[in-house]
């Protein structure tokens, strides 16, 4: 669905505006889903997915707008390499974080720093507004 989305969106805004726009609506879906925390929680939580399509296609649009053809294939190389490692540690330092406090406790934090991303994405791309 959000794939379509990002198809009918393209021709209005650009890269930039998709991406701040969908990291937006992720942390706000998110941090209702934790605020009412009740049986309906799942169920919003997993609204998420719908940003997931449009948010890859703008981080891939602007990726690719940035390294020219020769750069591309290795950068994406290097760049999923260092994505897989990063994620092992990181999922191993939440699941201890997990343990030690509680789960609640770590969805806000996994909140703080998706916001933390979405502050860097806009410091780091506002020359593509």
């Amino acid at each position: 669905t959000s794939y379509k989305q990002q198809g009918r969106r393209n021709g209005r805004n650009n890269f930039f505006h998709i991406l701040i726009a969908s990291t937006i609506g992720d942390i706000f879906v998110r941090a209702l889903g934790l605020i009412l925390n009740n049986f309906i929680t799942p169920f919003i939580m997993s609204t998420v997915n719908l940003f997931y399509g449009t948010t890859t296609t703008a981080q891939s649009a602007l990726v690719q707008n940035e390294l020219s053809k020769n750069e591309r294939a290795t950068m994406k190389s290097i760049i999923s390499m260092c994505e897989s490692i990063s994620f092992a540690v990181f999922y191993y330092i939440i699941g201890w974080l997990a343990d030690v406090y509680s789960l609640l406790a770590v969805m806000w934090i996994l909140i703080f720093i998706k916001l933390s991303i979405g502050v860097g994405y806009y410091l780091m791309l506002k020359k593509y507004k």
